[in-house]
């Protein structure tokens, strides 16, 4: 286990770290909520929660907090910052990073199948057609990919879909609905994530395209030929229908719905359950139904 002063030493590279003072030199075991902390474990406290008494309070070996280090004990190693959660993720991410506990794949690989060694399916993961795998990838439980692409890096939850054909029908004389043909792939940019239950469509005759860092949560539908920005997040229960384009950096909340052909611009936040029905600018925020500038 790391000890309070390596990672102290480790962390002090990011940018945003302002200082570190070093407490008593110990070995972090675990990480705890600030005030279930004791010896031995690092914790967080978000700036709008730090007070003088909630600091003083602190009985852990190691503390990333917006905060004076003279509230605190001199035994605790404080790592200052006005970033806290993000100073925490990183340390999370390079002396704790997290188990997904799921059990390895064990099913057949088409033979058109590209699968860096690297890379780490778990159980009960269905591989189609075209699937191209690269370094460091992580897909979860039950999870069906096919005519796609997850660059390195990309995590992929348990039981989404990724490259199956999207929803497109058009009428015939008799009002019959003929299928329209989607013969396109999906193409996941690197460190990209997709969460559980999610789902993906392949482009028709394009690609739908995820771009390098995007977040997809839980529970979103991406429709056929859509482009998500990099670094762009796209929150549980939300829906970007065939040809949509969110920006770069742009937020699109809880179960809001983005029609068809629409454009987000870069770092546009679409609210909670917003029907978006056009264009949004770059830095705009909309809300409601139909969604509106605010």
């Amino acid at each position: 286990m790391p000890t309070t002063h390596e990672i102290a030493h480790a962390l002090r590279s990011f940018a945003e770290v302002e200082s570190v003072r070093l407490g008593h030199e110990a070995e972090v075991v675990d990480l705890a909520p600030d005030r279930e902390a004791g010896p031995g474990h690092a914790a967080w406290i978000a700036p709008r929660a730090t007070t003088p008494e909630r600091l003083a309070a602190f009985a852990g070996s190691l503390l990333v907090a917006d905060a004076p280090p003279e509230h605190l004990g001199s035994s605790v190693t404080l790592i200052a910052t006005a970033s806290p959660r993000l100073v925490f993720s990183r340390l999370v991410a390079r002396f704790f990073p997290p188990d997904d506990g799921w059990p390895p794949f064990d099913g057949p690989v088409p033979p058109d199948a590209e699968i860096d060694p690297t890379a780490r399916l778990a159980r009960g993961v269905v591989l189609g057609a075209g699937v191209v795998i690269g370094t460091g990838v992580t897909v979860g439980p039950n999870t069906c990919l096919a005519h796609c692409t997850l660059a390195d890096g990309v995590s992929v939850g348990a039981n989404t879909t990724i490259g199956g054909a999207g929803f497109g029908f058009t009428p015939d004389a008799e009002g019959r609905q003929v299928p329209f043909p989607h013969v396109g792939r999906v193409e996941v940019g690197t460190g990209a994530s997709i969460g559980d239950n999610a789902c993906v469509d392949r482009g028709t005759l394009g690609a739908t395209r995820i771009g390098p860092g995007a977040r997809i949560d839980n529970l979103v539908h991406i429709a056929h030929n859509a482009v998500i920005g990099a670094d762009a997040l796209v929150i549980a229960g939300a829906v970007v229908a065939g040809s949509a384009r969110v920006g770069r950096g742009a937020w699109i909340a809880p179960n809001a719905i983005v029609r068809n052909g629409i454009t987000i611009g870069d770092r546009a936040t679409v609210g909670m359950g917003a029907v978006v029905t056009r264009d949004v600018a770059a830095d705009a925020t909309v809300l409601g139904n139909p969604a509106r500038e605010r």
